[in-house]
């Protein structure tokens, strides 16, 4: 399950710089974004350790 969540993480990022180079004016949102996106990762590699 964790390697599933650090696939769409890196996924994420991916996509997340496509939308910045179309779209520079949506910085906020795509930090935002980023940024949960990031913690439910660890959220998952904590669950993995449980």
């Amino acid at each position: 399950m964790d390697d599933l969540v650090d696939e769409y993480t890196r996924q994420m990022y991916g996509k997340a710089t496509e939308v910045l180079a179309e779209h520079p004016d949506h910085i906020n949102f795509v930090l935002q974004a980023v940024t949960a996106g990031r913690h439910l990762e660890r959220i998952a590699d904590h669950a993995t350790n449980i």
